[in-house]
């Protein structure tokens, strides 16, 4: 079947589904602001809105992971603990948890559930700093912005979740296909990840500030971590795209200076911090990861070593890649030739994966296959010719059988050029094979380490006494420093040291 017959199918769907979206809007009807006490449009009801939360927080906590280290989560939790109970808003239980994604970034659902993702927390030099973001983003919650906002509405109507689920299925036969249908939709995490207006930013400003203080913290900590977001957001312009605090926390020129202002007029109440000491706050980030999760995979050169599955396989030589959490690819440079790795499967049987993807994508993968055994694994090898975006395209796939997860590794390229490619493919299918302790052994991960400086020490200096993987200027903006700072005998400087990769399964 066309594409165009499902997008018609789908659009006859949403505008029945649209008189469904319409009616639950207006029961939602207004309600009214525990923050601002004003009555406002609300398209979902309180209890849709902790059901929506919870599920988003499912796919959050799957797709993103958590930072398995249950000391730090709970000194978050703890630090969170004492702004949330000041809340304005108590029907939602608030919940803080680390997400383990390098880039500085935090984030709430409308469930309570608040997340700060390792990157920002390697930023942070004060407990009044982490306090003044997650008192940031309970006012999100608490003034329920998430979902004050038409976007969750269209988001949740059947269509938009229907052409992601079509995207994702025909994303398996043809990559191109797939991205266009996805384009037409949107998932429900995505809008809830939707930036924040102006106003709602001030508002979640405002009142964060004035929580952080009435929870004993120095309200400058807010500002202070906006100021290294955005020195760490200027030093990385220029490198490739990726998502940041301010992706969904929009900042403008003079958003520090409001926040200072009005932090400057504010009285913390008395209140002792968790961590007592800024040598005991560092000591809790002491061994946080920096930078990418060898765990979720990672690249030598050509050759990708996943050490919690076991597996490992080399691209072609010169090819460029990248490690995504949806699949792992090599492309040539000029992207004619495409390479794709997933995980199709959890079984044994390498065809019967197959033969399930055929059945889900309705498209015969089997026709041409063999059977065959790589390196001393169970496989089936099958070859495709679909008309692509760019004419006639061969698929070259193949499905592989490990310790009960079964692999696919796809080729792509013109059909006129699939001989020029197939050895190449060829190459890297016989390249998949399980990890030895010896592949384990070459894996480095980075990792925040506390280092005393020397009197007078310059922060390059710090960087080649310690072997610290970031720059002066890296480790200026991670310690809210002045790059050209005079150190003084025992300060305490943020460093990110290269150590031998630690076995987590």
């Amino acid at each position: 079947m066309t594409l165009q017959f499902w997008v018609g199918r789908l659009m006859r769907w949403w505008w029945r589904s649209l008189l469904v979206a319409c009616a639950a809007t207006i029961a939602a009807g207004c309600a009214v602001n525990p923050v601002s006490g004003r009555s406002e449009v609300a398209v979902l009801s309180a209890d849709k809105e902790r059901e929506l939360g919870a599920e988003e927080a499912e796919k959050v906590e799957a797709s993103m992971g958590l930072v398995a280290d249950p000391t730090l989560g709970a000194y978050v939790q703890a630090v969170g603990g004492r702004v949330a109970r000041l809340s304005p808003r108590q029907d939602v239980s608030y919940t803080f948890k680390i997400v383990n994604r390098p880039e500085p970034n935090a984030f709430a659902l409308p469930n309570g559930n608040i997340y700060i993702s390792r990157g920002l927390l390697a930023l942070a030099n004060a407990e009044d700093e982490l306090a003044g973001v997650l008192a940031h983003e309970v006012v999100h919650v608490a003034a329920r912005h998430t979902v004050r906002s038409a976007n969750v509405a269209v988001a949740t109507s059947p269509l938009r979740i229907a052409t992601g689920i079509a995207g994702i299925a025909t994303g398996i036969i043809a990559p191109r296909v797939g991205e266009g249908i996805m384009e037409l939709g949107e998932t429900a995490s995505e809008a809830f990840m939707a930036p924040y207006g102006r106003s709602q930013e001030r508002e979640a400003d405002d009142v964060g500030l004035d929580l952080a203080a009435r929870a004993g913290y120095d309200p400058k900590g807010l500002p202070r971590a906006l100021q290294a977001l955005e020195r760490e957001e200027a030093l990385r312009r220029g490198g490739p795209p990726r998502q940041s605090f301010f992706d969904t926390h929009p900042a403008t020129p003079e958003r520090v200076r409001e926040t200072q202002g009005r932090a400057a007029a504010l009285r913390p109440e008395p209140g002792t911090p968790v961590a007592k000491t800024h040598r005991e706050f560092l000591a809790r980030l002491d061994g946080l990861l920096i930078g990418d999760d060898p765990a979720d995979g990672t690249f030598l050169e050509s050759r990708f070593f996943h050490p919690m599955l076991g597996i490992t396989l080399r691209f072609p030589a010169e090819w460029q890649t990248r490690n995504t959490p949806r699949a792992v690819a090599g492309h040539t440079r000029d992207r004619e030739a495409v390479l794709l790795f997933t995980v199709a499967g959890k079984d044994d049987d390498p065809v019967q994966v197959a033969r399930d993807a055929e059945r889900a994508a309705g498209v015969r993968l089997l026709e041409r296959s063999a059977a065959l055994e790589i390196n001393g694994l169970r496989a089936v090898r099958s070859v495709v010719a679909v008309d692509g975006s760019r004419g006639p395209t061969t698929l070259d796939f193949t499905w592989i059988a490990h310790g009960g997860i079964v692999y696919r590794i796809v080729g792509v390229s013109p059909a006129r050029r699939y001989g020029t490619y197939q050895p190449l493919f060829d190459q890297t299918v016989a390249s998949f094979r399980a990890m030895t302790p010896a592949d384990a052994a070459q894996i480095r991960e980075t990792r925040l380490r506390v280092a005393t400086a020397r009197a007078g020490e310059r922060l390059a200096d710090v960087v080649r006494r310690t072997g610290s993987v970031w720059s002066g200027e890296e480790l200026a903006v991670a310690n809210g420093l002045a790059a050209d700072v005079r150190l003084a005998a025992g300060q305490l400087i943020k460093v990110a040291v290269p150590e031998p990769y630690r076995d987590r399964r």
